[in-house]
């Protein structure tokens, strides 16, 4: 395709809603794949109408490029559209409540960006929490977050943001704002526009950190399936049976020991039971042992480290 069949304000005008739809940073935008739900291939469909990874991989590459100046475009439109976002109006009959995070929690979360750094769902998922328990229906989904840049004097918030009910129907949000972090308990200011009128939305959330560590554990110990029945019996926090494979496949090959020294492995118990080793040798068949097992190779490499220490 010519560069010349683009048309580059409409694609500069949908570029920009996609990434303000999926909270995407300009700047470190995602990499192309053949996914369908992969953002390039959004911008695409919603140019031409028709999927086509073709046509992405070129939207990409523009991208990438910065053709016509297609990139810069994009950031500038999306600062502009930061700038009038629906906080700007009147808020004389809004509300405000106070949401404690301590300094230690508020560190776990993580934090993105190099040059415009923001929070991630983490913290979008935490913060619903603690407003689920304030009484609200909604989950807000993060439209926009951002810390304050080092040399900008002006704004008196360190962090802020800008977050939408999921339900499709409601026209909530809430803007989120912190002023200090040097102390030990983190206030999160959030003015909040309007009242509860649907049913309280309970969105699936994330397994990670230290609870998908646990997880993975029972799993292994347990087994996938028992666990999903346990787990259902109990009406405790809902998941997906592909997502308890995935997790349980991850603690197996996060021990799991590569191809190669599995093949030295080998080689060597073969070498060491044929290579004609005298009956005095003080060799005690140490590869022997290990039976080719990578769990029992890590825990008896665990177990000399002990002993040495």
């Amino acid at each position: 395709m010519k560069q010349t069949a683009f048309n580059i304000a409409k694609l500069t005008k949908i570029t920009t809603q996609v990434f303000i739809e999926q909270n995407i940073d300009p700047i470190k935008f995602p990499k192309l794949s053949r996914s369908d739900d992969n953002v390039w291939s959004k911008i695409s469909e919603n140019y031409f109408g028709i999927k086509s990874h073709a046509n992405a991989l070129i939207i990409f590459t523009w991208y990438r490029r910065n053709t016509q100046n297609f990139a810069k475009n994009v950031e500038i439109e999306i600062e502009n559209s930061l700038k009038a976002d629906p906080l700007k109006c009147d808020t004389e009959n809004f509300e405000n409540i106070e949401i404690i995070f301590t300094k230690s929690d508020f560190n776990r979360f993580k934090v993105s960006g190099t040059e415009r750094k923001r929070l991630l769902v983490d913290f979008e998922e935490a913060i619903n929490i603690k407003l689920s328990q304030q009484g609200f229906n909604c989950y807000f989904r993060n439209n926009y977050n951002w810390f304050k840049k080092e040399n900008d004097s002006k704004k008196k918030e360190i962090w802020s943001g800008l977050y939408t009910c999921i339900e499709p129907s409601c026209s909530n949000f809430i803007k989120t704002s912190i002023l200090d972090r040097n102390k030990e308990n983190i206030t999160v200011f959030v003015l909040y526009s309007g009242i509860n009128d649907h049913e309280k939305i309970n969105k699936k959330l994330r397994v990670s950190g230290i609870e998908r560590k646990k997880l993975g554990i029972r799993l292994k110990a347990d087994g996938v399936l028992n666990t999903l029945y346990e787990m259902n019996y109990n009406k405790s926090s809902k998941v997906q049976l592909k997502t308890l494979q995935k997790i349980k496949n991850e603690l197996d090959n996060k021990f799991r020991l590569s191809r190669d020294l599995i093949f030295d492995l080998k080689a060597t118990k073969i070498l060491s039971e044929n290579i004609g080793i005298s009956t005095n040798s003080e060799f005690k068949g140490f590869v022997h042992n290990i039976c080719l097992d990578p769990y029992g190779f890590l825990l008896m490499s665990d177990i000399q480290v002990i002993f040495k220490n």
